[in-house]
């Protein structure tokens, strides 16, 4: 209900909506951060009564170092999805 429209031409409805990594209000899915009213999103997919989406380039967020994994020698293939991302 927090998510209006459809592929990139979605918005956020509501303030204080919160993000989260997990379809789930659990311990697992600590909230990430929060949308303000109106923000334009990329629904992704829906899943139940979640939507995925593309965060903005804005919303930022804290990584727990330990989760982060340091590749010496990036594949081609990862290159070319990271590339693909940061367009």
């Amino acid at each position: 209900k927090y998510v209006k429209g459809s592929g990139d031409s979605a918005r956020i409805s509501g303030s204080g909506v919160r993000a989260r990594p997990l379809p789930s209000t659990g311990d697992n899915s600590p909230p990430l951060g929060k949308f303000k009213d109106k923000t334009r999103v990329t629904l992704l997919k829906t899943e139940g009564k979640w939507k995925f989406v593309q965060a903005p380039s804005e919303m930022s967020a804290w990584v727990k170092t330990s989760s982060l994994a340091i590749q010496l020698q990036p594949t081609s293939t990862w290159m070319d999805r990271w590339n693909k991302a940061s367009e």
